[in-house]
């Protein structure tokens, strides 16, 4: 039996991760159990851990995701554990919060990555940490279903940008309404909408630069959204920004390469290992409310050159299609003598 260990937090309105869509395609070949539903940080641990110990004896292979803050404590809690009770397992790192641990040399994260049989990086960000301090490591991308995605046929007239994320401070959603107030001069019907739980005081501070700036008409916060509703959302939208500080692989830039819209980002964290600057999307440096919005209205002036982007981020996102993220998996349980049940 395999053991996945992570946040299936979907049911409390919370992004699911990508942990929820491996274990529902993997469970079609393996027998797989997951840990945890729970929302209080400590009851989900102390799930993880009762479901290692009743199940030591059946357990083949433990696989624990790795996030920053309080969920990092316990990620490494579940692999203390495993080592004591001799059950082998693979960490996969997700957070960019974690890449100054590396820098840091935190003992607590070492020795972590040091237990796994292999650390698997979701992009060449983390891998190259992962190699530069000499850990077992297999780069696995996150997958994304690529039938859900139906191609977008983008029309360039006039900015209708998407922002997909928790709005939360890190993710900078105030850079996304700077940028639209700045490009609203040149594109005068430019609109915005943000898709995403909410957090405090981001959506205070959001909501209140929207009526100081008269951007009522221009803004709209949807909300959390199934997938299949945003994506239906997204069809209204001819260009997808990510304004993050920090990032590893969000899934969101794949997303909306496959749903041919072109990207601009800031360059933090792994997005260069995902995207070739002005090859696969435009990206600019943090925080910089001009170039971004320089880089949003370029789109709309080099047409051929926006369409050209979107074909090559679309070869790219192929690549990242569950068809070839699951030969990368059954290739590590083969590899590690599990076998489909």
């Amino acid at each position: 039996m395999i053991l996945y260990l992570s946040n299936f937090l979907s049911a409390h309105g919370i992004t699911p991760q990508p942990c929820e869509f491996i274990v529902e395609h993997l469970k079609k070949q393996y027998k797989i159990s997951f840990r945890s539903e729970k929302k209080n940080s400590f009851a989900r641990i102390y799930d993880q851990i009762f479901a290692l110990a009743k199940h030591r004896k059946k357990v083949d292979l433990v696989i624990i995701d790795l996030y920053a803050y309080r969920s990092f404590y316990l990620s490494c809690l579940c692999g203390l554990v495993c080592r004591v009770l001799k059950l082998p397992y693979v960490s996969v790192l997700h957070s960019h919060e974690l890449a100054p641990k590396f820098s840091l040399k935190s003992p607590l994260l070492f020795s972590f990555l040091k237990g796994a049989k292999v650390n698997i990086a979701p992009s060449g960000f983390f891998a190259e940490l992962l190699v530069k301090n000499n850990f077992s490591t297999k780069v696995i991308s996150n997958p994304i279903e690529l039938s859900l995605y139906k191609p977008i046929d983008v029309t360039l007239d006039y900015p209708r940008m998407l922002w997909v994320r928790t709005v939360h401070t890190k993710y900078n959603p105030l850079l996304a309404l700077k940028v639209l107030k700045k490009i609203i001069s040149s594109f005068e019907k430019s609109k915005l909408t943000l898709v995403g739980p909410v957090t405090e005081p981001a959506y205070s501070d959001c909501v209140r630069f929207v009526k100081e700036n008269g951007l009522e008409k221009s803004v709209t916060f949807a909300g959390l959204r199934s997938k299949k509703d945003w994506i239906a959302l997204a069809a209204e939208h001819n260009v997808f920004i990510n304004t993050t500080n920090l990032d590893n692989a969000p899934v969101s830039m794949l997303e909306a390469a496959a749903l041919n819209l072109p990207i601009v980002s800031t360059n933090v964290g792994g997005i260069p290992y995902l995207f070739e600057n002005n090859k696969e999307a435009i990206l600019v440096n943090p925080n910089n409310e001009a170039a971004f919005s320089a880089a949003v209205a370029s789109l709309f002036g080099e047409k051929t050159t926006c369409k050209l982007m979107t074909e090559n981020a679309m070869k790219k996102v192929i690549g990242m299609s569950w068809d070839y993220v699951e030969k990368e998996w059954l290739t590590l349980f083969t590899e590690m003598g599990i076998f489909s049940s």
